[in-house]
C-alpha cells in the first residue's frame, strides 16, 4: 500500500509539473471544474485517419484492433472552445494535440478534423485505457487522464447508429 501511495504522489506531481509546462495546459484546465462523468464522450480525430481506418469498417468509428479514446463531451467542447482562432475561424491544431496529449502525431499534417459524438458509452464497454492500445503514444499516462488532466477513456468500435452528432472542424493553415 505505501508503494501504491508513493506511485500515486509521484504521478501526481509529474502531471501537474507536465500540465504547467504546455501553453494551452497553463491556465486553462489545471483551475477548470467539469462534470468528469460519461453521459456522451467525444473523439476528435483527422480526416485522413477517419477515411483510412473508418472506411475499412463501414464507417465504425474507432479502430478495429483496440477501440477508441474518448474524452467526455464537456470537454471536448472546453478544449475547441480554447483551441478556436476566431479572426480566422479555425482551430489551433497544436494546442488540440497538447489537451488530448497527442503531441508528436501525425495529426498536425491534416487541416480537417472530425468531432464525434458518441451515446451509450456502456454498451461500448468504456473502460480506462492502457498503454498497449492502438493510438496511445510516448504521452500516454496511465490513470484515465490525459498529460493535461482531461479525463479519458477507450470504447469499442462503434456504429454509426452510437454518432449522436457529428461536426466537421477546420485546422488553421500555417497557425498549427
Amino acid at each position: 500500500m505505501k508503494h501504491l501511495l508513493i506511485l500515486f504522489v509521484s504521478l501526481s506531481v509529474s502531471l501537474n509539473l507536465l500540465a504547467q509546462q504546455t501553453p494551452c495546459c497553463q491556465n486553462k484546465f489545471t483551475n477548470f471544474t467539469i462534470d468528469q462523468t460519461f453521459h456522451i464522450g467525444s473523439c476528435l480525430v483527422p480526416r485522413a485517419i477517419r477515411d483510412k481506418y473508418f472506411a475499412s469498417s463501414n464507417g465504425a468509428i474507432g479502430r478495429k484492433d483496440g477501440g477508441q479514446f474518448i474524452v467526455p463531451q464537456a470537454y471536448m467542447s472546453e478544449i475547441l472552445r480554447i483551441a478556436y482562432n476566431p479572426n480566422n475561424q479555425c482551430y489551433y491544431s497544436r494546442c488540440i494535440m497538447e489537451l488530448l496529449g497527442v503531441m508528436g502525431s501525425s495529426w498536425s499534417d491534416d487541416t480537417q478534423w472530425v468531432r464525434f459524438d458518441i451515446k451509450n458509452l456502456e454498451e461500448l464497454h468504456i473502460s480506462l485505457p492502457a498503454s498497449t492500445n492502438p493510438g496511445a503514444d510516448s504521452l500516454f499516462v496511465p490513470g484515465g487522464f490525459t498529460i493535461c488532466g482531461i479525463p479519458e477513456r477507450v470504447i469499442d468500435q462503434a456504429s454509426l447508429d452510437y454518432v449522436s452528432d457529428s461536426l466537421n472542424i477546420r485546422i488553421c493553415p500555417n497557425l498549427k
